[in-house]
């Protein structure tokens, strides 16, 4: 997909002024939604999923915050030797 491609779509979403257009745009992005927050260096949704996925539904199933911090990258390194 391409930079123009991906740019028009996200300014169509910001663009949307009602709460209709806003879910519209968003219908429309869906296909795309993914690749385009990879392609722009966001991983959060993949991360989560993958937390969810392992069976950390929520943040007391680690010990403390900051131990949640190597978790997270390594879910990331997963993340970017799959591709």
């Amino acid at each position: 997909m391409s930079d123009k491609a991906r740019t028009e779509r996200i300014q169509q979403v910001y663009g949307a002024r009602t709460s209709a257009e806003v879910a519209e745009r968003y219908d429309d992005w869906a296909a795309a939604y993914d690749a385009d927050l990879e392609a722009l260096g966001f991983s959060a949704p993949r991360v989560a999923a993958l937390l969810v996925l392992e069976g950390h539904t929520h943040l007391s199933a680690f010990n403390a915050a900051d131990e949640m911090i190597p978790h997270v990258r390594a879910f990331i390194r997963r993340i970017e030797d799959s591709r």
